[in-house]
């Protein structure tokens, strides 16, 4: 009796460890995506994931809301040429997903390009079945 209790109570935690996994797979592919839809100006794509309250820090102490995000992308004020992801990680906690990245990021600001590599924490909420980035925060290496 006791083996089939150890035997049951594993094979329902394996589950829950892979449904785990698929968010923070689902997590790490949204948080590169962005990435892309920066780089390609998918301006409607990103706006439908940054949440009305974000806070988006860059590492130079530069503050944008989600509006000032994509407003500073659509006139080129700021312009994502590339991104390089060299390592990301997912926690996720319930109905909240931490990524922490490092990257190597290729822009320009106000037409001054810049090669800058970062470390990066973005905090995604899941909101009526959807991942929307309520926080980000930049760090020069």
């Amino acid at each position: 009796m006791k083996n089939w209790i150890v035997f049951a109570s594993l094979f329902l935690v394996m589950p829950l460890g892979m449904i785990g996994q698929e968010i923070e797979d689902e997590v790490d592919l949204l948080h590169r995506q962005k990435f892309e839809w920066m780089i390609n100006k998918e301006l409607t794509l990103l706006q439908e994931i940054l949440d009305d309250q974000l806070l988006y820090v860059h590492s130079n102490g530069w503050h944008e809301t989600s509006n000032e995000v994509v407003e500073n992308i659509a006139s080129g004020k700021l312009v994502y040429k590339a991104v390089e992801i060299a390592s990301s990680a997912v926690r996720y906690f319930n109905d909240i997903a931490i990524v922490n990245g490092r990257g190597t990021f290729h822009v320009a600001l106000d037409g001054k390009p810049l090669e800058i590599v970062l470390d990066y924490t973005e905090v995604y909420r899941r909101e009526l079945n959807r991942w929307v980035l309520v926080t980000r925060h930049a760090a020069r290496l």
